[in-house]
């Protein structure tokens, strides 16, 4: 997606959340995650932009979206003079809005849970510290590995009686990308499949239904699970659709 439509959509929900358009009162108290335009000028809820801009069906895939979209948090960035410069601005935007103290929101919860993120594209962020190798992997060759190590771990309990219903019920085929484990690796792979929990189980105890669960192969549920927010499996498959190779009608380059 070409990046000056985001940006544009931004600058677009920017003007709307500063004019305190319908209704955003209730919405932005809530809001924790913005995304900035080309310059740094403009912010706005990540929900906001991509629900009403990119047909992002629910708030807990805007922050993917934008992640795919090579926008990164700048809280996380080891950098501490483009950190302030960025949140300097993204202040500077927030006195803008007299209707909610953005600027005091931010600042107890810096110094509190630090649940804010802000997100810039990478095309902003200053090559030097995109070098750094808190930034990306480093280069090291060698790393120690095999050594035995205690962890001591709480995992949520999952029905092993659900699990048996579902794939009566849906089968064992990915219902993101159709892949069959028994296709691929026949006998071994027969009645295999994971069964992903449309509602996050870590989320705590509750009643779960044959509703709401999904079979996924092994590498589609990795991928709904990547990142802080769990993504829905619609938007899988909008990712998976959107990355095929464009078919070139049978001529070669």
């Amino acid at each position: 997606m070409n990046k000056r439509k985001i940006f544009n959509a931004i600058e677009q929900s920017s003007e709307k959340i500063i004019g305190g358009k319908d209704g955003l009162i209730k919405r932005i108290k809530s809001a924790k995650n913005y995304v900035s335009n080309d310059d740094l000028t403009e912010w706005a809820f990540s929900k906001l932009v991509a629900t009403e801009n990119f047909n992002i069906s629910s708030g807990s895939s805007s922050k993917p979206f934008f992640y795919s979209h090579n926008f990164k948090n700048v809280l996380e960035i080891n950098d501490s003079q483009f950190k302030s410069d960025v949140i300097a601005k993204f202040l500077k935007w927030s006195d803008k809005i007299e209707y909610i103290d953005i600027r005091r929101k931010f600042n107890a919860d810096q110094g509190d849970k630090k649940r804010f993120e802000l997100l810039v594209h990478i095309d902003l962020i200053p090559e030097g510290i995109k070098q750094q190798p808190s930034f990306s992997a480093n280069n090291q060759d060698e790393f120690l590995e095999g050594f035995k190590k205690e962890i001591k771990t709480e995992n949520s309990y999952r029905s092993g009686k659900l699990v048996k219903l579902a794939k009566e019920k849906y089968g064992t085929d990915c219902v993101v990308c159709g892949f069959s484990f028994e296709q691929k690796y026949g006998q071994h792979g027969k009645d295999f499949i994971e069964i992903h929990h449309l509602i996050p189980i870590e989320n705590g105890t509750r009643k779960s239904t044959i509703n709401d669960v999904a079979p996924v192969c092994s590498n589609c549920h990795r991928m709904l699970h990547k990142g802080k927010t769990m993504l829905s499996i619609e938007y899988l498959k909008e990712i998976i659709e959107r990355e095929k190779p464009v078919a070139n009608n049978g001529y070669s380059k």
